[in-house]
C-alpha cells in the first residue's frame, strides 16, 4: 500500500473562515438585493447564473462581482483554489436564489450540504430518504473528478431550489476548497456523509419548537 505526503495549503490560500466569511456575505448581500428587487443585484445573479460553466476570469465584470474584497487575489496564471472555490460557490448561489423571494442562502451548519439534501430526501423522520436523491447525493460524495462534483451539485442545488430548502454557501465553498486538496477530499466526504446521516427533526404540534438541535451543540 502507498501513501502520499498531505501537500500544505498554498501560502497565498486564505483561511477557511476568511473564504466563508466572503462568501456568505456576498451571497447575503445579493439574497437581499434580490428579495427586495433592487436592479444591481438582480442583474448580477442573472449575469452569475450564466458563469458557472464559464472560465473563472473570463469575465471581467463576474470577477468583480464575486472577489471585491476577496481576502487574497495572488498574481498568478491560474485561478487559486479559494477563487475557484468562491467562483463556483457564488455561481451555484445565483441558480439557487433564482425568482425566489425567500432567502435561499442560509447561515450555520443546520444548513451544510449533507443536511440540506437530506432535508430534501427526507420527508419525515419516519419516512426511508427518497432512493432517487440519495442516488444523486452519493454520486458528489464517490465523484474522482471535480468537475463531476459541481455537475452533480448544480443537480442538486436545482432540486434544493424547488423545494426553498436553503443552503449556507460559505461552508460548501470552504467545502470545495478542501476537496482539491488530496490531503483533505476525504475529510471533505466523511462530512458530507456523516451530515446526510443525521434525520432532520420534524417539529411536532403543540410542543415548543424553538428548542435547539440536539446535533448543533457540536458545531
Amino acid at each position: 500500500m502507498t501513501t502520499s505526503t498531505p501537500e500544505p495549503a498554498p501560502p497565498d490560500a486564505p483561511s477557511q473562515t476568511e473564504l466563508a466569511a466572503h462568501v456568505a456575505k456576498l451571497a447575503g448581500r445579493l439574497q437581499h438585493g434580490a428579495i427586495t428587487n433592487l436592479a444591481g443585484p438582480v442583474a448580477d445573479l442573472a449575469r452569475l447564473r450564466r458563469s458557472l460553466d464559464a472560465a473563472a476570469g473570463s469575465d471581467p465584470v463576474v470577477w468583480r462581482i464575486i472577489f471585491a474584497g476577496f481576502p487574497e487575489q495572488p498574481d498568478e496564471p491560474l485561478p487559486s483554489r479559494g477563487e475557484y472555490a468562491a467562483y463556483l460557490s457564488v455561481c451555484l448561489f445565483a441558480i439557487h436564489q433564482q425568482s425566489k423571494n425567500t432567502q435561499m442562502h442560509g447561515g450555520g451548519r443546520t444548513h451544510c450540504l449533507g443536511r440540506a439534501i437530506r432535508q430534501l430526501a427526507q420527508s419525515g423522520t419516519d419516512a426511508e430518504p427518497d432512493g432517487a436523491i440519495v442516488k444523486r447525493f452519493n454520486a458528489v460524495v464517490t465523484a474522482d473528478d471535480f468537475n463531476e462534483v459541481i455537475h452533480h451539485l448544480r443537480s442538486l442545488v436545482g432540486l434544493l431550489r424547488v423545494s426553498s430548502i436553503p443552503l449556507d454557501y460559505g461552508l460548501l465553498a470552504d467545502d470545495l476548497y478542501q476537496w482539491q486538496l488530496s490531503s483533505k477530499r476525504s475529510g471533505v466526504r466523511l462530512r458530507w456523509s456523516r451530515d446526510f446521516s443525521r434525520v432532520p427533526r420534524v417539529p411536532k404540534t403543540g410542543l415548543n419548537t424553538d428548542s435547539p438541535d440536539p446535533d448543533s451543540t457540536n458545531d
